[in-house]
């Protein structure tokens, strides 16, 4: 059952929930498969190795505008 403490060295309360140590329990533990990458194609502009035919920026921010 959770319950309100006060913190002695800042004053602030805080909730104290010794139930939640029991959760991680609650969620998946066998390995997530990994996704796999597709086949690279010629005509994709975004597969590695065709960044030359990837459009240049229509709209961008100078470099030391922030």
């Amino acid at each position: 059952m959770p319950e309100v403490r006060k913190n002695l060295v800042t004053g602030e309360l805080v909730i104290m929930a010794p139930g939640r140590a029991g959760r991680p329990s609650d969620f998946r533990t066998e390995p997530r498969a990994r996704a796999r990458r597709p086949e690279r194609r010629a005509d994709c502009p975004f597969c590695p190795g065709n960044e030359d035919a990837t459009p240049g920026a229509t709209w961008s921010f100078p470099g030391d505008a922030w």
